[in-house]
């Protein structure tokens, strides 16, 4: 309701909701696809970075911690975007992209030098971070999702 009682209504056009849902749909799909990778074949995927695990303990942790953590939320994600939650997925989106990109910009700060990879990882959490943020303004007036 406006300050002069009337009721306010907004209409959100079915193509920012279907931007929204693009950008939710990719981040979800990447972490579903980070997570299986770093589930299913590790060794390949810390090596790009310069991690070297033992066999055993280090390689389960490694599976569970990067790939379980990722797998979930790349499907909690998922289930926001098909069960009709898209600004609580986008919000999870946002927050756990720029997680990332603080830790791996306070980690350039601390630890000095690093190489590419790291460089990448952290444009890609940016700008994934940043199209969800728009995601989440397209969609700003959507009626509550409760």
């Amino acid at each position: 309701m406006t300050d002069d009682g009337l009721i306010r209504i907004e209409i959100v056009s079915p193509s920012r909701v279907l931007a929204a849902r693009v950008i939710l749909g990719v981040s979800a799909l990447a972490y579903v696809a980070i997570g299986l990778a770093f589930i299913f074949v590790p060794e390949r995927i810390i090596g790009y970075v310069g991690i070297e695990a033992a066999p055993g303990s280090a390689l389960t942790d490694i599976r569970a911690v990067y790939g379980g953590l990722d797998f979930g939320i790349g499907a909690f994600l998922l289930h926001c975007l098909l069960g009709g939650k898209l600004r609580m997925g986008l919000v999870a989106a946002t927050l756990t992209l720029g997680g990332l990109a603080c830790a791996r910009i306070l980690g350039i700060i601390v630890d000095g030098q690093q190489d590419a990879v790291t460089y990448y990882l952290l444009a890609s959490e940016i700008i994934g971070g940043a199209l969800c943020l728009v995601g989440l303004g397209l969609v700003r007036h959507l009626p509550s999702e409760n």
